[in-house]
């Protein structure tokens, strides 16, 4: 034994390399000011969106049946320019975002970085004893460790020469009288249920009076093939703090787990939510033990098994189809949500009153009911539209002095609610008159509607040819025809 700690003696520990720590702390100030200079870009650009609702909200409320068509226009056209400004904002808080997460998982390891600096100048400051004091001595914890490392890598062997149960170590934190007990009847389980040669801490120190616990953890570490980590609030604790047992264990662990990653398991009593995970261990697989079914899983990593068994590779390749390259042609980008040529459908319904004048066969008049019918064609809401209706003077004789100086009897009108996706909304009716005497003028006739939402105006157009109809004679046998002087006295 005293031959292996004296060639422990002249072993140098590694020594890892870390920067000052005045440059940790300048490096986390500098993303903690980045932080809060990208919360408040963030902030900027939420109030711009607010205020440009906010105005969009006021334009909308100021139409009304009495707007005019110039101003329609002109508002509409602000609803637009803001509705670009808030998607604007919208991408640059994403951006920012997305900077902000990326600055946060930064500060994250720089601070776990700091954290190892500060251990490490610790560790350098309590080694001040000289290389003869070490070698006199024979104290330090490295001393204990060297010369443990032969004598336990001479035990592994035979243990496991002499033992066909997988050897399994079950690392914790003492937290809690109960936290102990459950892992004192977890190890229980492991023995009697699964099998394995599992073992604590508290069954090794009751083989020996005056146990060494830096060797017991270091036999743990290297001796056992499998080994348990129970996580708790408790292990994270020492483990980001590097203090205790905990500490020391967890040192060790992140150094080795890279390298031997199946040797070890994590597990908990209770989930897996962050307040348990230490840094080093974040991303890793663990198992919930509050889950009966998780147990399967637990013993087919202690047991390195392989569940998935797949069919041997075929040795025919498949032969896959040739895309043959077209020319290119550069055509603009669609985004998902682009807003449809057609926002609102607009579909007449006209038929005829009853009210008729019939001579010979012949009309002298005939009335119609005529609506419109509004449908939303877009996959959002629209919030209130208006709409003017445009009708022919020789269609509205009751209105015929009122005519614009194109010939057109003008109707606004405005829809306040919410048109959801696919809702139909129904006008007011207007009564067409067609008498004997203006027939061949109503042919060459247009009805027009305009409409005039948040995404912007359209207009449709109905020939008055298309649109009326009539049977001849009255004959209500007979099939409505497009209207023609020939229906006429």
């Amino acid at each position: 034994m005293n031959n292996k700690i004296f060639k422990f003696c002249i072993f140098k520990p590694q020594q890892f390399q870390y920067m000052s720590l005045s440059n940790y702390y300048s490096q986390i100030n500098m993303l903690e000011n980045d932080i809060q200079r990208l919360d408040d870009k963030i902030y900027a650009e939420q109030k711009k969106m607010v205020d440009r609702d906010s105005k969009i909200s006021i334009i909308l409320k100021s139409f009304n049946k009495n707007t005019s068509a110039t101003s329609l226009k002109s508002k509409n056209d602000q609803v637009i320019r803001y509705r670009k400004e808030i998607l604007n904002s919208s991408k640059f808080i994403n951006n920012y975002e997305k900077q902000k997460r990326s600055k946060k998982e930064s500060l994250i390891k720089k601070k776990e970085s700091l954290r190892k600096a500060q251990f490490a100048e610790e560790k350098k400051a309590d080694q001040t004893l000289s290389i003869e004091m070490k070698r006199s001595t024979n104290r330090t914890f490295n001393g204990i460790i060297g010369a443990v490392h032969e004598e336990f890598m001479e035990e592994k062997e035979v243990i496991q020469a002499d033992n066909s149960a997988i050897q399994v170590f079950v690392s914790y934190s003492w937290d809690t009288k109960e936290h102990e007990s459950k892992v004192f009847d977890f190890v229980n389980h492991l023995r009697t249920e699964g099998g394995f040669e599992a073992h604590m801490d508290k069954g090794l120190s009751q083989q020996e009076t005056a146990i060494n616990f830096v060797k017991m953890m270091y036999k743990a570490m290297h001796s056992f093939p499998k080994i348990v980590v129970i996580l708790s609030e408790g292990y994270k604790r020492k483990a980001d703090d590097f203090t205790g047992g905990v500490g020391t264990e967890y040192e060790l662990m992140i150094n080795d787990i890279n390298d031997n990653p199946n040797k070890y398991v994590l597990a908990s009593f209770g989930g897996r939510d962050s307040k348990i995970i230490p840094a080093g261990f974040r991303g890793r697989d663990i198992v919930d033990l509050s889950d009966p079914n998780e147990m399967i899983r637990l013993y087919e990593k202690l047991m390195d098994h392989q569940p998935y068994v797949f069919a041997e590779v075929a040795k025919k390749k498949l032969e896959l189809p040739i895309r043959i390259a077209q020319p290119f042609v550069a055509v603009a980008l669609v985004e998902e949500n682009t807003i449809p040529d057609e926002l609102i459908s607009i579909a007449p319904v006209i038929k005829p009153t009853g009210d008729a004048g019939l001579s010979a066969r012949r009309y002298k008049t005939i009335n119609f009911d005529l609506k419109f019918v509004f449908m939303n064609m877009t996959k959002s809401t629209i919030d209130g539209f208006n709409y003017i209706v445009k009708l022919p003077r020789e269609l509205d004789l009751d209105h015929y002095f009122k005519a614009d100086p194109e010939g057109f009897i003008t109707y606004q009108q405005s829809y306040e609610g919410k048109m959801f996706r696919g809702q139909r909304i129904q006008t007011q009716s207007f009564v067409l008159r067609v008498e004997h005497q203006n027939v061949r003028k109503i042919m060459d006739a247009t009805i027009k509607v305009e409409v005039f939402t948040e995404h912007g105006p359209m207009e449709r157009e109905f020939p008055a040819t298309e649109l009326i109809k009539i049977k001849p004679g009255g004959e209500e046998h007979l099939e409505a025809i497009p209207i023609s002087p020939e229906l006429f006295i």
